[in-house]
């Protein structure tokens, strides 16, 4: 049987309560429009005006003027046009829109991209030569990198001055997900919400709950809640009933695909002869994400094998006098869908070290023996406690990258062994190829001792992967390094 909602105070007064709300909901888009629109207007005309100085009033010297004045010639980007263009090429991408896109650094930099290409496109008719195709390279990355941070700006700016913004938010939860959902980091993080709390849809008031879906109508009313959102797996008449009730008060209303409680699934909307379908898979990078990181790969590791190939012959040289035995260690993992490869990795141990493993075992500060970390090993060697001090034990993994084995930024990789031992969620890790650094080794390394949690932050990156991504995760890796966080 569906809830009874009709308890007092009747629709009726959510009724009465729709039009405020509606109002506030426009308000809010007004808002977000002639923000984003002024603060990218401004960007433009103070880019506009560096790039006049540096030119023409030799800002930044002599030798930078003649340049942008080959790169970039006077009356190059005429500043009405301009402005026209580049916002037209924004809006055409969604980022004067509610949602992620306003802030998605590659929505905006092909926005930014479209508009200085309609500006450019008269040049390569009338007067093209080489330097102005690199002047137009040089302004749209500028124009990209300036929008991007002044976006920052503005959800750094509005979340600290302006809390009130946040839209009162309302879970509508199924049985045992509301505290979830209320605690919810994707829901928390980024302060565009204020969860007021969750109403339970079970037969009973459940521990914590702000109230039953009974009493679904007055605590739209006594809370002003402005945005409803569907979690878990409610009923059908329950599902329809908050729909009919929300969009009544005015409210906007969402759904939360029932299995991304897991993140078992990544949801993603597609048409089929006009009926909209939430099309449901596994988070796993796909085909031209895979091919984009490899050739990222291989070139970057490429570069630093070719670099780094005196340090690797002093290392090999002070592991081969410190101890007997082979320079490297050789280990076999598991990797992208579970194929097997061998990783390297310079040996900071005695041979003996798989041995006495388990005589070792109760110094396993972790607890877990699928996160095996002792501190103050006793199997390390001298020269292998210097390379696990600062990371360089991990150096040879880049032949591993080369050989396409590995990627620079992904989950750590599986132990084979292991394997026995894990639940279903964990091998979702397998949808993307290990890698040398991840979210966990910015995130602490060893000093991350649950191994949920590490696989939480596999299953993250995994999720939200991205050019972007993986250059922050990277930026994050050498500081992480010299502060030798967790690392043992």
């Amino acid at each position: 049987m569906g809830a009874d909602f009709h308890k007092v105070p009747t629709p009726i007064a959510l009724q009465r309560m729709a039009r405020p709300m509606v109002r506030r909901h426009v308000l809010r888009s007004l808002t977000r429009l002639t923000v984003l629109f002024t603060a990218d207007v401004t960007t433009l005309f103070l880019l506009r005006a560096v790039i006049r100085g540096a030119r023409d009033h030799f800002w930044l010297g002599g030798r930078v003027a003649v340049v942008l004045g080959e790169l970039v010639p006077p009356g190059t980007y005429p500043p009405l046009q301009l402005l026209v263009a580049v916002v037209l090429g924004l809006a055409a991408l969604g980022t004067y829109a509610s949602g992620d896109f306003r802030r998605s650094v590659p929505r905006l930099s092909a926005g930014t991209a479209i508009g200085f290409a309609l500006m450019f496109w008269g040049r390569v008719w009338t007067d093209f030569h080489p330097a102005a195709l690199l002047g137009f390279l040089l302004t749209t990355a500028s124009g990209a990198l300036a929008l991007s941070i002044a976006r920052l700006g503005i959800d750094l700016t509005v979340a600290r001055l302006r809390p009130s913004a946040r839209a009162r938010t309302l879970f509508v939860s199924s049985p045992g997900h509301g505290e979830q959902d209320v605690q919810a980091p994707m829901f928390r993080k980024h302060g565009e919400l204020e969860i007021l709390g969750f109403i339970s849809t079970g037969t009973t008031r459940e521990p914590g709950a702000l109230a039953h879906v009974d009493d679904l109508v007055g605590t739209i009313y006594r809370h002003r809640v402005e945005t409803l959102i569907i979690s878990g797996a409610v009923d059908s008449d329950t599902f329809a009933a908050v729909v009919d009730f929300g969009t009544l008060a005015g409210c906007e209303v969402f759904s939360v695909p029932r299995l991304m409680h897991k993140g078992i699934v990544k949801p993603q909307l597609v048409w089929r002869r006009g009926i909209p379908l939430v099309q449901l898979t596994r988070p796993s990078l796909k085909g031209r994400q895979l091919f984009l990181k490899r050739c990222v790969d291989i070139v970057l590791s490429g570069t630093l094998v070719l670099l780094l190939a005196p340090l690797f012959a002093v290392i090999a040289l002070l592991v081969r006098l410190d101890s007997p035995g082979p320079v490297f260690f050789r280990q076999d993992r598991a990797g992208y869908s579970g194929k097997r490869f061998r990783m390297l990795k310079f040996r900071t141990m005695g041979v003996d070290a798989d041995a006495r493993k388990q005589e070792l075992a109760h110094l396993n500060h972790t607890a877990d023996p699928r996160l095996f970390k002792i501190p103050n090993d006793p199997r390390v060697t001298r020269v292998g406690a210097l390379l696990r001090k600062w990371s360089l034990d991990e150096l040879p993994q880049l032949l591993n990258v080369l050989m396409g084995h590995m990627t620079l930024v992904g989950p750590r990789p599986f132990f084979e062994s292991d394997m026995s031992s894990y639940e279903e969620h964990h091998f979702r890790r397998l949808g993307a190829k290990p890698g040398i650094t991840g979210l966990w080794q910015v995130s602490g390394r060893s000093s991350v001792m649950d191994f949920e949690e590490v696989v939480r932050l596999d299953q993250e990156y995994i999720n939200n992967w991205s050019p972007w991504m993986d250059l922050k995760i990277l930026a994050r890796t050498f500081p992480a390094v010299l502060r030798r966080t967790g690392a043992f």
